[in-house]
């Protein structure tokens, strides 16, 4: 959570989904509302599957585990999220700037995800390689049996996969152009999907 790396594959992944929700649905926050079910989903599988014993019975068993593991706490894109529905808001409203094209949109619903996802999920990943998080709510104890002891994973510190701050800086900026990329292909499919009729 500390790579460009992490950041990169979020934006990949992330805002074309997101925008084309929010292009083709009449809702009011339908980006948050996407997320909320994401949320939602991964939150009741991480406080359910611990309460099912189990044990491995498949090579390599590196690490004791008891019960079922559970997946990672889901990623805060709910934050971005807020901030690309308001944007679609003021894009829907009255008085928008002639300027304002789908490209000029795609860019900023790009940056908003990416900057805001950056700055709140980079101050969450502290949290949760910390001791306050090893509970049942965030579930950061839980390793997979075929973790190694010694790895980063089950250490529970950040992997150093960028190889200074001027790396970590130029491949962010690409992540960020990534994003504005990605949003574009989701204000196309958004388009296309709100112009589907049954």
């Amino acid at each position: 959570m500390h790579s460009s790396c992490f950041y990169t594959a979020a934006a990949i992944a992330f805002p074309w989904v997101l925008v084309a929700a929010g292009r083709s649905s009449a809702l009011r926050w339908p980006v948050s509302a996407v997320v909320s079910v994401y949320m939602a989903a991964k939150l009741l599988v991480i406080w359910t599957l611990p309460l099912f014993p189990a044990e491995p019975r498949l090579s390599p068993i590196l690490t004791r585990v008891d019960h079922m593991v559970p997946p990672d706490f889901p990623l805060l894109v709910i934050a971005p999220a807020l901030a690309m529905d308001l944007v679609l808001q003021r894009w829907r409203g009255e008085g928008r700037p002639a300027w304002w094209s789908d490209w000029a949109l795609a860019a900023f619903l790009g940056a908003t995800f990416f900057v805001l996802f950056l700055v709140a999920q980079w101050s969450f990943s502290f949290f949760l390689h910390s001791d306050l998080s090893t509970n049942w709510f965030f579930a950061t104890e839980n390793a997979p049996y075929s973790a190694s002891p010694g790895s980063y994973f089950v250490r529970r510190e950040l992997f150093p996969w960028n190889a200074g701050p001027a790396d970590l800086r130029a491949k962010l900026g690409a992540g960020l152009v990534i994003s504005m990329a990605s949003a574009r292909v989701g204000l196309w499919l958004g388009s296309w999907m709100r112009g589907v009729r049954r």
